[in-house]
């Protein structure tokens, strides 16, 4: 179409198609353009996905995508991406993620999220937080503070989730030695076996095997090795010889506090009914009654592990509910 306008460029046929383009963008486009960023794209949940949404999802996958094939990166690699659905994707996904944190009375507080700010190095000089490195830093990245304490307030509530999650999760020995069985697994080829005739017209000159191998160089380098001896000494040797004094372990104990801190944990038991994503509401129903049975004799003081070992229809059971020691802010 490109190339036939080009050549037809001069006709009366191509210069009428022009001026109707005009009169669309004069009276109608520029409008169009200006408003697209308050346009509605999308609905997550009664949540609206607004066009800056998306256009923000859309430039965060490309720079991804640039740092990972540089220059290499055209039009064809963007379609065989497929950015515009990825990007599309990935808000879909970040808004049901806060949709069920917000179900589940989660929440992140404008403290947690100022501690976690305040944490990043690269808004702290000399180890402190510098308030003016901070809106320097978001202004030359072209975020306001509000947006960036929002994505990280949304990442936050995303994580606890995630936490949440996991946390109800038992991973028996068998399957944690699958995965490293899966994980580690390698396979040594000696050789592999081509047949030459199969490449028909290959030829290279000495100057294009020079510019290969100045361009794939790395790909030709080998680990560096050394040569080392050694000297070995058993501390248990020594420690006869050691004599520690109380005041050297007060001293000790004193210089290094944050080594001798322990965060506060406890220990807790659940018991979890189980649902499937096909259950209409009368089976969720009949399965929150029995639920609500369970806890009236858990509050009139029956043993909590025996109702799990009764009642629980979840992986930890066999652990009478048992979810192990976890830190409060973990859960």
């Amino acid at each position: 179409m490109l190339s036939f306008m080009r050549k037809k460029a001069g006709s009366w046929i191509i210069k009428i198609i022009l001026a109707a383009i005009i009169i669309v963008f004069v009276f109608w486009g520029l409008g169009d353009f200006t408003s697209q960023n308050d346009k509605k794209i999308a609905s997550v949940n009664n949540d609206s996905v607004s066009f800056e949404e998306y256009q923000d999802m859309y430039h965060r996958i490309i720079k991804d995508l640039r740092q990972r094939f540089k220059n290499d990166l055209n039009d064809d690699l963007i379609e065989m991406f497929q950015v515009k659905r990825q990007a599309i994707n990935r808000i879909i996904e970040k808004k049901l993620l806060i949709s069920e944190a917000n179900r589940l009375g989660l929440t992140v507080s404008d403290q947690e999220v100022a501690e976690k700010i305040k944490n990043m190095n690269a808004f702290q000089k000399k180890g402190n937080f510098d308030y003016e490195l901070y809106k320097n830093v978001l202004n030359y990245m072209r975020i306001t503070p509000d947006q960036f304490e929002y994505e990280n307030k949304t990442s936050m509530l995303i994580e606890k989730l995630r936490l949440l999650i996991e946390s109800t999760v038992l991973v028996s020995e068998l399957e944690a030695r699958e995965w490293y069985d899966w994980e580690n697994a390698s396979v040594r080829i000696e050789f592999a076996v081509f047949d030459p005739d199969s490449y028909k017209d290959i030829s290279a000159s000495d100057k294009e095997i020079e510019n290969f191998f100045a361009e794939k160089k790395e790909s030709y380098k080998t680990e560096p090795k050394i040569k080392a001896r050694y000297i070995y000494f058993d501390p248990e040797t020594y420690k006869k010889n050691i004599k520690i004094t109380e005041e050297q372990l007060q001293k000790y104990y004193e210089a290094e506090p944050e080594e001798f801190k322990k965060p506060k944990t406890i220990q807790a038991r659940h018991i979890l009914f189980r649902t499937d994503g096909n259950d209409d509401d009368d089976a969720v129903e009949n399965v929150r009654q029995k639920a609500l049975e369970v806890l009236k004799l858990a509050k009139k003081g029956q043993d909590f592990a025996r109702l799990a070992k009764k009642y629980s229809e979840g992986p930890s059971k066999d652990s009478v509910g048992y979810v192990g020691k976890f830190r409060k802010v973990d859960m």
